[in-house]
């Protein structure tokens, strides 16, 4: 049979077997070392609410940071069927990560046909960026689900199915209770209104009306989180946010765009990178193979301009992001279904490109699974706790500083037998403007060393002064460091 007709045929006769072999080898993908790496600080946020009732996880998900409670929920079931272990917690995000790429496939098969969609399935499968959303208790691998999932259904909607137009109405709703972020890809689907054929898709008004259900949506769960929104952009502000908008845009904007198949396993842009040609090297024909399937689709006249501009603009938005914000690549799920529908595209006319893309990416699990902590923010907070609790002994403090949900990540790991300050206040899920003056780590191991002998501090380092710094007239009798930016020091008293 000709190429053309195969074409033809794959995409008019579904294949079931294409979407449930992606969701396998996904799901294995996730569960295979799902507790090989530490829990970080962003889980210790959210895991540490899981022993509270549903009403008031819901209310404290919220309170320190603009999160709604979905995520949050489904962390505290995942912990309630599968135990309070990093594969327990993690194992229903996992699943809502493997399942993704069912809708991906969906979505990418009516726009590309079903050998360009097993091919973009499988790279959601096993690329290691998507994988890490799928071993993290946290918003973004739920974000992704939500994101391809209103994709594929609003797809349908525009082809006239009312009952996918409802499914996209309460895809958005699932959306928009994980993250305030949905917007984008709200927005994203409702775009690909105009991409359908004028004489095939549906009145005016289904748009209007689905626009409708989403801005009733989003008006109130932004004015929930207004004053933590404005407090944030004040705190960013403060810090010099602005000043840095050119840096972030040289060196963030590619460095994300390396990760999108790559996740952590790349570093960030710096100049520590220079020492690693071969990393440089693998950073550099990732980010030429995606640009090209991309500008393939992009500049494809055979295909309708209207699709072709939704594709740049679904790529490009989240990029937009960084000239008020600095986004990490797992907030970049719908920039990933536009790269995914581009890759299909490519391997609906040449198989060769894209499959050398998804075995590439593939490969990349092999030095993600070696991370043994999260590879975007590496604290292996596991081993320090661990380690600590054994060489300490009777009458030893801890002091836990840096983000403000470090004590929470320790706690996820102690067994309580050494007591633990936080000189924060410990408490996360105060709003910003009523958290407690904080205590000067410093001042507070002198006046510690007063009645103990010792003090442990330990600090996930996001920058700010050395830790040195933090010790006061305290000796420092051992230096660790648990991943890339979890130090630990032992502290004793000066001798006479």
């Amino acid at each position: 049979m000709p190429e053309t007709d195969t074409l033809s045929c794959m995409r008019s006769r579904p294949c079931r077997a294409f979407p449930l072999l992606a969701f396998a080898m996904a799901l294995a993908a996730r569960l295979l070392f799902l507790d090989g790496k530490s829990i970080w600080v962003d889980e210790g946020y959210l895991l540490a609410l899981a022993p509270e009732s549903i009403a008031r996880m819901s209310a404290l998900a919220g309170s320190g940071a603009p999160h709604p409670p979905l995520a949050f929920l489904m962390g505290k079931l995942s912990i309630a069927l599968f135990g309070h272990t990093e594969a327990g917690a993690r194992l229903l995000f996992a699943l809502a990560g493997a399942l993704a790429v069912v809708p991906l496939f969906r979505f990418c098969a009516r726009r590309a046909g079903q050998r360009g969609a097993l091919v973009a399935a499988l790279l959601w499968a096993l690329c290691p960026m998507a994988v890490s959303l799928g071993q993290e208790a946290w918003v973004y691998g739920p974000m992704a689900l939500w994101t391809f999932l209103a994709m594929d259904l609003s797809d349908l909607a525009w082809r006239g199915s009312k009952r996918a137009l409802a499914g996209f109405v309460l895809t958005c709703a699932a959306g928009f209770a994980t993250q305030h972020l949905f917007l984008l890809p709200a927005l994203s689907a409702l775009g690909l209104y105009f991409t359908a054929g004028k004489e095939n898709r549906p009145p005016a008004r289904w748009l209007l009306l689905a626009a409708a259900m989403i801005a009733l949506m989003y008006i109130p769960l932004v004015a929930t989180f207004a004053d933590q929104l404005r407090l944030r952009g004040e705190r960013m502000a403060g810090a010099g946010m602005w000043a840095q908008t050119p840096r972030r845009l040289l060196f963030r904007v590619p460095g994300v765009f390396t990760q999108l198949l790559a996740g952590g396993v790349f570093p960030e842009l710096g100049r520590g990178l220079l020492a690693r040609p071969k990393m440089i090297l693998a950073m550099v024909a990732f980010g030429l193979m995606q640009a090209a399937v991309l500008a393939a689709a992009v500049f494809d006249r055979r295909q309708a301009r209207p699709f072709r501009l939704w594709v740049l603009l679904s790529f490009l938005a989240p990029f937009l992001v960084f000239l008020v914000d600095d986004p990490g690549v797992r907030q970049f799920s719908l920039s990933w279904t536009a790269l995914a529908v581009a890759t299909a595209r490519a391997v609906s006319r040449r198989l060769l490109p894209g499959v050398v893309l998804a075995a590439a990416s593939a490969a990349l699990l092999i030095p993600y699974y070696s991370i043994d902590s999260f590879p975007y923010h590496r604290s292996n907070w596991e081993q320090a706790v661990s380690e600590v609790q054994f060489m300490s002994r009777a009458g030893d403090v801890a002091l836990i500083t840096g983000s403000k949900s470090a004590g929470q990540a320790w706690d996820f790991y102690a067994d309580g037998s050494i007591p633990r300050i936080v000189p924060e206040g410990g408490n996360p899920y105060l709003r910003e403007d009523m958290q407690p003056p904080g205590a000067d780590p410093a001042a507070l191991i002198d006046s510690i060393l007063e009645f103990h002998e010792r003090v442990w501090l330990v600090r996930d380092n996001w920058g700010g002064q050395p830790i040195e710094d933090l010790v006061g007239t305290g000796r420092i009798l051992l230096c660790s460091r648990y991943g890339e930016t979890l130090d630990v020091l032992l502290v004793g008293r000066q001798q006479p």
